[in-house]
């Protein structure tokens, strides 16, 4: 499952785990709002990841 791949790869920095999991499916924007009881302008479609050539540290940016 790409989770456990995405936390062992968060796990050095210590953010691992921080990564919510739903029972109801977040597929879509639409459903992701609804399974977080929020409006759908509050969820980041996509996120991109980029590493700090010095320190390897990721930066998140939304």
């Amino acid at each position: 499952m790409a989770i456990e791949r995405v936390n062992a790869y968060f796990s050095p920095y210590g953010m691992a785990n921080r990564i919510p999991e739903f029972k109801a499916s977040s597929a879509t924007v639409e459903l992701a709002a609804q399974a977080l009881n929020c409006e759908p302008c509050q969820i980041a479609k996509t996120l991109s990841f980029m590493a700090d050539g010095h320190t390897k540290k990721p930066d998140i940016q939304i």
